[in-house]
């Protein structure tokens, strides 16, 4: 199985997860480029980041890109990122997902993609954004 998770914490929370994570865990805002270094007010570029790995029926590549809320981080919702998921099989795209919201309400979100070997349909993981985004 092939699965992408969009996981998040605030302040200490935040902060162990950047800490702790593997190889195959990225900080969006660490792939995002700023018009002016560290003082950055507008957000001028973005990165993906891809990975492969081989299951039982082929090559499958994961490409996930942050999505910010605002390219202005100092406007309305500017200190929100969400992010895009794409999970291919060879050249067939099986899943393209966004990842979080820029609205906190009561909507459901996106928080998780997967995609089983020999599946061309994937499995997404919803919850309330008033319940993810605490």
């Amino acid at each position: 199985m092939v699965e992408v998770a969009y996981v998040g914490g605030y302040n200490e929370e935040g902060e162990r997860l950047m800490q702790n994570k593997s190889e195959n865990e990225w900080n969006p805002w660490d792939l995002i480029e700023g018009d002016n270094g560290s003082e950055s007010r507008y957000i001028k570029a973005i990165e993906s980041v891809r990975k492969q790995c081989k299951l039982s029926d082929g090559v499958y590549t994961v490409e996930m890109s942050p999505s910010p809320c605002n390219y202005d981080v100092q406007g309305m919702n500017g200190g929100m990122m969400t992010a895009n998921a794409t999970i291919r099989r060879g050249k067939k795209i099986l899943a393209k997902q966004s990842l979080g919201a820029c609205d906190v309400g009561e909507e459901l979100i996106a928080t998780k993609v997967s995609v089983h070997a020999g599946s061309n349909v994937p499995a997404i993981e919803k919850k309330k954004a008033g319940d993810y985004y605490q």
